[in-house]
């Protein structure tokens, strides 16, 4: 029978007690993994078993060395040999070691399954499906707003948040992995935020196009009002354009609209800039080739290429053609620089004639001459010392430069003069016909509208303003222009011709802007009266209300800027302003200044005509509104307007005298 040794219980309690150890160490991992992922679980209980089934085996093993190790009594052989001492202690490091290696191993395994779950969680389409899709419906908004032509500038600062957004999620927070939704969701709120600042973006861009297109097409009627005044080459052809432009501007909607506007604009400002410093140019061709042919010079083929050249700036009606034209014109004019040097005596006498020209106009204009005098007799010296090509054409560009340098002087002389004797004529005519208001009892300048309070302010502004030679030309001839009105106005308040038939001031009006061929309406402030002229015929009349004495309208020539039918106007003045007024519904506008100077009905009056500018009883009784004359417009009842703006178009000018 067998039987164990005290050696051998000894060492079977040892290994029975490793086991139960294991199996409490097994048990308490298993215990600390029950809430993990049931993948996790699995593989825990795996890795336990296997290291209990190596354990027993490693028993088994032990306790069979013990045995075959064991020596036998010879006096009883039959007994079982004992087994000699074993160093338990080794075994049980040998053991430890073993349950220390599986540990990490089993907590590395649980590391790599958590670390995968977590990959897993943040890279779950269920919780990435949401802000992807805002971020691409972000990623539409602003694309669309870059096709409508909303600079970048304004798109910028929503890019800049839209990257911020896709990099600021909370990658160094545990909760993160565990349960990635809520970061999500916040990421997607963020986007659809963006999207909703798409819209604003949209319509604050497309707001400030909008007003620098309007200031763009404001640059562009000065100069057309200007150059069709003089006029100097294809004026019509740009008049038309500027037309175009206005149905655009009246069209337009997005930023691409405006953009578009305001480069055919500056472009054809710019251009017609050019024209004006062309037809100088080819005055001073004209004048050289005067000269010449005055000292019996042969100038044929220059005064062809002058001739062509001629004929071409006439003739040109875009931007690109002008600026094409100003490169041969340059070229040509340098031909007949060539020639003057050739013909050098003659040329030079008439330069110095011209230099001495200038002076005397300049000395007219009240201004220092004596550094001019000065230039002219050193001039004058250099011209004679000459003897070959090269000092003679130094002495023509000096001759030139000077004359030059003082063009600008001139100038602003001859603009300041034509202001000055505007404001004199303004003003001592006003004192000498003053319209005396029976209903108040005060007594009123009949031409407030070119005072300080109307068209004086402006053109001085102008004055002010101006820097450049063109500049100062463009106000004299704003001040002559404005002198020539004043004088209608003048003649007009002593004409008793009916307000429904021709006035003698219309037509001179008419024929001064070149407008006999147009359609016009004509309005008298001395009258209060509108005439429609179409092709210089009278076609119908009304009586009017134009703007107060503290408010006039504007005298001059001005486009159709803007038609509205029907609209609200809204004061642009603070509450307590004695000019505010409430929201008021308008049926028919017709803008033709963009400082909010409108032709339109007026319902909320019943008296119009002339002195119905100044304060007077309304026949429907007297409101705010009604006792004088406008803020600025021009009111019209409602059939009146009605008509009128059925019977004009785009193309009407506005002359008002």
């Amino acid at each position: 029978m067998g039987y164990t040794t005290s050696r051998e219980k000894s060492a079977t309690a040892g290994k029975e007690d490793e086991q139960r150890s294991v199996e409490t160490l097994d048990a308490d991992a298993t215990q600390r993994v029950s809430d993990l992922d049931k993948t996790v679980k699995r593989s825990s209980q795996q890795m336990a078993q296997l290291y209990a089934r190596a354990a027993a085996i490693k028993q088994e093993q032990a306790l069979a060395a013990n045995a075959r190790t064991e020596p036998v009594s010879p006096t009883n052989r039959l007994s079982l040999p004992i087994a000699s001492p074993v160093n338990t202690t080794g075994g049980k490091k040998d053991k430890v070691h073993i349950l220390s290696a599986t540990s990490v191993i089993v907590l590395i395994m649980i590391a790599l399954l958590l670390s995968y779950e977590a990959f897993q969680n943040i890279h779950d389409p269920r919780y990435l499906q949401q802000p992807q899709q805002k971020k691409a419906q972000l990623d539409q908004l602003l694309a669309h707003a870059q096709s409508i032509g909303v600079p970048e500038t304004y798109l910028a600062p929503l890019r800049q948040k839209e990257a911020h957004i896709a990099t600021s999620l909370p990658w160094f927070s545990p909760s993160f992995y565990l349960q990635p939704g809520p970061a999500y969701n916040a990421q997607a709120a963020r986007y659809v935020s963006l999207q909703q600042q798409v819209p604003g973006t949209i319509t604050a861009a497309t707001q400030q196009l909008q007003s620098q297109a309007q200031k763009e097409m404001q640059r562009f009627q000065v100069v057309v009002s200007r150059i069709n005044m003089q006029p100097i080459g294809d004026s019509d052809a740009f008049s038309q354009r500027f037309s175009a432009d206005q149905l655009q501007m009246e069209a337009a909607r997005d930023p691409n609209d405006y953009l578009a506007i305001m480069q055919d604009a500056h472009s054809s400002t710019d251009a017609l800039n050019t024209l004006e410093t062309m037809a100088t140019r080819l005055a001073t061709m004209h004048s050289t080739l005067n000269a010449m042919q005055q000292a019996q010079l042969n100038s044929g083929d220059l005064q062809k290429q002058y001739q062509q050249d001629s004929d071409s700036f006439n003739s040109a009606s875009t931007p690109q053609a002008i600026q094409q034209l100003n490169t041969q014109l340059t070229i040509h004019y340098q031909h007949i620089i060539n020639a003057a040097l050739r013909n050098y005596p003659a040329v030079s006498q008439a330069k110095l004639q011209l230099f001495t020209q200038q002076i005397s106009t300049l000395k007219n204009y009240k201004q220092d001459t004596a550094l001019y005098q000065q230039a002219l007799r050193t001039d004058t010296t250099q011209v004679a010392r000459a003897q070959n090509d090269g000092t003679r054409f130094a002495a023509l560009q000096h001759i030139d430069s000077d004359i030059a340098s003082m063009q600008r002087s001139l100038a602003s002389g001859e603009a300041h003069t034509a202001v000055t004797s505007f404001h004199q004529e303004v003003n001592s005519w006003g004192k000498s016909h003053m319209y005396h208001d029976a209903f108040d009892g005060k007594d009123y300048a009949p031409d407030s509208e070119y005072m300080a309070q109307g068209l004086g302010s402006i053109i001085d502004g102008d004055l002010a303003s101006a820097s450049s030679e063109n500049d100062f030309h463009a106000v004299t001839l704003e001040a002559q222009n404005a002198l020539f009105n004043l004088r209608l106005l003048e003649s007009d308040s002593q004409s008793n011709t009916p307000y429904n038939q021709v006035h003698a001031t219309d037509i001179q009006a008419l024929n001064h802007y070149k407008l006999t061929h147009k359609q016009v309406l004509v309005i008298s402030l001395a009258g209060q009266s509108m005439r429609l002229y179409q092709n210089g015929r009278l076609q119908r009349a009304f009586q009017v209300v134009t703007g107060s004495p503290l408010r006039p309208s504007l005298p001059g020539v001005w486009p159709v800027l803007d038609r509205k039918s029907p609209t609200v106007f809204v004061s642009k003045e603070p509450r307590n302003s004695p000019f505010w007024f409430a929201p008021t519904p308008i049926q028919y506008a017709i803008l033709y200044h963009y400082g909010g100077d409108f032709i339109h009905d007026a319902y909320w009056r019943a008296t119009f005509g002339a002195g119905a500018q100044y304060p007077h009883q309304d026949v429907s009784g007297n409101t705010p509104y009604n006792y004088d004359g406008s803020h600025g417009c021009v009111n019209l009842t409602v059939n009146d307007m009605a008509w009128i703006y059925n019977h004009t178009n785009w193309q009407t000018t506005i002359v008002i005298y």
